[in-house]
């Protein structure tokens, strides 16, 4: 496995670690794929999107084989070191902050994306969140990773009010260095996301604590 800089490491990870680096992103890669075998049956003809994949922690642990595997990320470091160093598991491609994607309507079977809507402001969610639909064929499998409520700190003051009133917090720290201003901190509620994300897919559930034990997964479905 070719292992990222030790920059581009602590940009995903929040450290340099190499050790737990792989251990992360083996075990979200495991979480993920519980969650995709029994519900869908890939082949050599389907396509699988990793939607803000970074330096491709979680992607690395997919089997190529299994279908076409894309990645695209607004990081261009990131796909600049996977283009280099992993060319042979996926195409990888650079996206803009807005929609749209560089593909066309009805393409992937399989989206993934991992602690991207759990950074991103509410407009700019909600126009991924179509964008994603379009991209998506219909009956596909889409995994969204968040920020569930269990995740508030007790001692920020307003934010558990905040959710229980709009089901949706988005929170302004320091930022991530080498990510935009905008890529900040979002909570949701399970009661914002049946509300909210229904418009663009159908929501058969949402599991606590999915991801690595921390951040929950929203299976989605793309209806067409």
């Amino acid at each position: 496995m070719n292992i990222p800089p030790a920059s581009l490491r602590k940009r995903v990870h929040g450290s340099e670690d190499q050790a737990s680096f792989e251990l992360v992103g083996k075990t979200v890669a495991q979480d993920l794929l519980e969650v995709i075998k029994p519900r869908l049956q890939l082949n050599s003809q389907s396509n699988i999107l990793d939607f803000g994949c970074g330096c491709a922690r979680v992607m690395s642990y997919f089997d190529k084989r299994s279908a076409s595997i894309y990645g695209t990320d607004i990081d261009a470091q990131a796909i600049a070191w996977c283009k280099e160093n992993l060319a042979g598991l996926a195409s990888f491609m650079v996206n803009n902050e807005w929609p749209p994607l560089a593909f066309e309507n009805n393409v992937f079977d399989l989206i993934l994306s991992v602690s991207v809507f759990t950074h991103l402001p509410e407009d700019m969610q909600l126009a991924w969140l179509g964008e994603l639909k379009r991209v998506a064929k219909p009956g596909a499998l889409v995994l969204l990773s968040i920020h569930g409520e269990h995740l508030i700190s007790n001692d920020v003051r307003g934010h558990k009010e905040q959710i229980l009133r709009d089901g949706h917090i988005y929170t302004k720290g320091p930022g991530t260095e080498g990510l935009p201003d905008f890529y900040q901190t979002t909570h949701h509620s399970e009661q914002y996301i049946n509300k909210h994300w229904t418009e663009f897919f159908k929501i058969e559930a949402i599991l606590t604590r999915r991801i690595n034990n921390h951040q929950d997964l929203v299976v989605c479905w793309a209806t067409g």
